[in-house]
Parts: structure tokens; sequence; C-alpha cells
């Protein structure tokens, strides 16, 4: 893997696990909850769509992509739900 892959993905896990902190810390109040999780996938997106155009990979390592950032969403909102409730 390249110097700069590495740092992007640890870049990415780093706003993965600041997601979850603020998710817990929002413990009581739904519409933080909301604003965070869609702060998070709003970012994973345009960083995909950019990462994934300067690069010009293939359309297999988007999708393949693609699919763990809608498993991450899905994660969110699983969290979401188990905080508030």
């Amino acid at each position: 893997m390249k110097h700069l892959d590495k740092i992007s993905l640890l870049f990415l896990h780093a706003i993965y696990v600041l997601g979850i902190i603020a998710l817990y810390f929002a413990k009581d109040d739904l519409f933080r909850k909301v604003l965070t999780i869609s702060l998070v996938a709003g970012f994973y997106i345009s960083w995909a769509y950019a990462y994934y155009t300067l690069r010009e990979d293939e359309y297999k390592k988007r999708f393949l992509h693609y699919l763990a950032l809608i498993l991450s969403i899905l994660n969110f909102a699983y969290l979401l739900f188990v905080f508030y409730f």
C-alpha cells in the first residue's frame, strides 16, 4: 500500500471514531445524532468521489468502497438507535 493510501485510510478511520464518540456524547439529543450521522456520511461520500476520481480506479474498487460506505452508514444508524433507546 502506498504511503498516501495509508494516510487517507487512517484519516477515514479517525473520522469514523470521532463520529462514534460524538454519538456517545449526544446521548439524549436526537437532532445531534442525526446531524453527526449526516456529516460523517456526507464526508465519506465526498471523500470517496474525490479520491477515486483523482486516482481513476477500476469500477470494482469503487463498488466495494461504496458498499463499505453503505455498511458504515447502517452501522451509524444502528448505533443511533442503541444509544437513543
